[in-house]
């Protein structure tokens, strides 16, 4: 199985530019580019993006679903609710106003509807907690089009109390008469239990004609996708995501206590040094390699590495299919090696003057910058050079003497030649952790 290539995140700017309260404890953020109320960029509705955020002097990666309807010419929308002990959460919820700058990544993931959509086709939205976001974007992209065109939708969502339930009363206005949208919610505190049976009760005979979307915790996506399977819902009608920070980390030795370890590389033999507690990620960056990787929170699955030998714990969910975890790829933003850990590879080195400290792109670009501005002056002062030069030729050829000439010597090796490149910026960062 090939290893995915590189992503380039291609961070932005984006600004806050609105701000709604929508549940106990959740907000709902509208995020445009700098200046305008238009989306920072085109997206298709369910897809995600990952935020670079300042916290603490730290800058932390997380990932949030667009539950927004896929509209360019309005803001990005995501929804965010407090996580105990979160420092994102936290500052998202009480310090993210209204003129914030932040950075983001352009939206992806396919998490998305079918193309092309058929009115006949059936559709099954699954979700728990905040695994709500991304569906209610769809939904609401399915709301904006013409009778004759939207398909039967059920939904299913559980959440602790409907005071907890995000969107709640968004998602009961999509379609007051259920013409097109049925719903059922499912309350803890009124004894209410999401389960891939109850489900499987309310949609026959859709079931296995239908497209299942399934978002929440690692638990859920589990049950459903087993359940599907034993009635034989097709493979490709089974869409499920993770969301967030709630993926569930399945450590491969219990309770095993941090340590330093080391990472082997099939492919060259090399051998790297690991830290206690150090992701496979992070040890790799610090050894001066480039694996790719987007959210950093074990949820997006760009990270995936394949291993070789050893064991990991917290080896990752994310979007690893059955097949991938059987070949044993593990998540490096999330897998912390337990022990000697061989890898059968990693990013290319990155080139001799182009060292980026862990998760630092900026270093890289202003590197780059300024051998841009390196090479403008000294391409300028070649050519005022050039120019005295022409001028000193054509007053000696006026006087009626020759310019002196002289064969230029070649230069080797170092010195005025050489490139001197700057001192690497690092930005600290901080990956682990519900927030």
């Amino acid at each position: 199985m090939e290893q995915r290539a590189p992503r380039d995140v291609r961070m932005r700017l984006v600004e806050v530019v609105g701000r709604d309260v929508i549940a106990a404890d959740a907000v709902t953020l509208y995020l445009a580019a700098p200046g305008t109320r238009q989306a920072p960029a085109s997206y298709v509705p369910g897809q995600h993006t990952t935020l670079a955020l300042p916290v603490g002097g730290n800058i932390l990666y997380r990932t949030y679903s667009l539950c927004s309807d896929g509209q360019t010419s309005r803001p990005w929308e995501i929804a965010v609710k407090r996580q105990h002990g979160g420092a994102v959460s936290t500052f998202l919820c009480e310090q993210a106003q209204i003129g914030t700058i932040v950075r983001a990544s352009k939206p992806e993931g396919a998490f998305t509807l079918p193309r092309p959509l058929r009115p006949d086709m059936p559709l099954v939205f699954v979700a728990a907690g905040s695994g709500i976001a991304p569906i209610y974007g769809i939904l609401r992209s399915l709301a904006r089009l013409a009778p004759s065109a939207r398909p039967r939708v059920q939904l299913h969502y559980a959440s602790s109390s409907y005071a907890d339930a995000l969107f709640a009363d968004e998602l009961d206005g999509l379609d007051p008469p259920h013409r097109w949208l049925h719903s059922w919610h499912y309350l803890a505190d009124e004894g209410g239990e999401l389960s891939a049976p109850a489900v499987l009760r309310k949609t026959a005979p859709l079931t296995t004609g239908a497209h299942w979307y399934v978002c929440g915790p690692g638990s859920l996506k589990r049950d459903m996708v087993e359940a599907l399977a034993q009635v034989r819902v097709p493979a490709r009608n089974i869409h499920v995501e993770v969301f967030g920070n709630e993926v569930d980390l399945l450590p491969t030795v219990a309770d095993s206590a941090p340590m330093a370890s080391r990472i082997r590389l099939a492919d060259s033999g090399a051998m790297l040094e690991t830290r206690p507690g150090e992701t496979l990620l992070a040890a790799l960056e610090r050894h001066d390699y480039a694996p790719p990787y987007d959210c950093r929170a074990g949820t997006c699955g760009v990270c995936r590495l394949r291993m070789v030998a050893g064991h990991v714990r917290n080896p990752g969910a994310g979007d690893l299919t059955p097949a991938e975890r059987a070949a044993r790829y593990v998540l490096a933003c999330v897998a912390q090696p337990l022990g000697e850990v061989t890898l059968a590879t990693a990013e290319p080195r990155r080139a001799e003057g182009l060292r980026v400290q862990s998760g630092s792109r900026t270093a890289l670009t202003l590197t780059l910058r300024v051998w841009a501005a390196a090479a403008a002056i000294a391409l300028y002062a070649g050519a005022v050079h050039l120019a005295q030069s022409a001028s000193q030729a054509a007053h000696q050829t006026s006087a009626g003497t020759a310019p002196a000439t002289s064969q230029p010597t070649p230069k080797r090796g170092t010195g005025a030649s050489s490139i001197t490149t700057t001192p690497t910026l690092t930005v600290p960062t901080t990956t682990t952790g519900v927030s």
